[in-house]
């Protein structure tokens, strides 16, 4: 059993999804203890409200989050003297997805998500 589990978080200490200044990055980290699979993701500078993760077919846990960026650029000139209008208007968007093959049976339905800072812990209690 600790051979299945140590083979399921090697690589973990590895950015996940896709970095840099305007892409997500992360780090995480899958522990146990007696009941659960915990689950521990480092998402800096990002709204943790619009993290999410579900348990697929075969014990798959994946975690997904969505970020949107509007910004304006403010150059030209406006009708209004003290004013400038948006010379241009970029949007900025970025996906994060990461997949953790658990090393054992979950019990879904009771899964935990706690979004702090800029951590999030995902709490999987194993199947009885």
């Amino acid at each position: 059993m600790d051979r299945i589990f140590n083979d399921a978080i090697q690589d973990m200490h590895q950015p996940a999804g896709w970095g840099g200044e305007s892409g997500f990055s992360s780090s995480a980290k899958l522990s146990e203890d007696q009941r659960n699979y915990i689950v521990r993701l480092s998402l800096p500078d990002r709204d943790l409200s619009k993290v999410d993760a579900k348990v697929d077919a075969n014990n798959v846990l994946r975690v997904t989050a969505k970020e949107e960026k509007k910004e304006q650029s403010t150059s030209a000139p406006s009708t209004d003297k003290n004013k400038k209008a948006p010379a241009a208007e970029f949007y900025e968007m970025g996906r994060y997805e990461q997949l953790f093959t658990l090393p054992g049976a979950v019990d879904a339905s009771k899964m935990k998500i706690d979004r702090s800072g800029s951590m999030v812990t995902i709490t999987l209690p194993k199947a009885q």
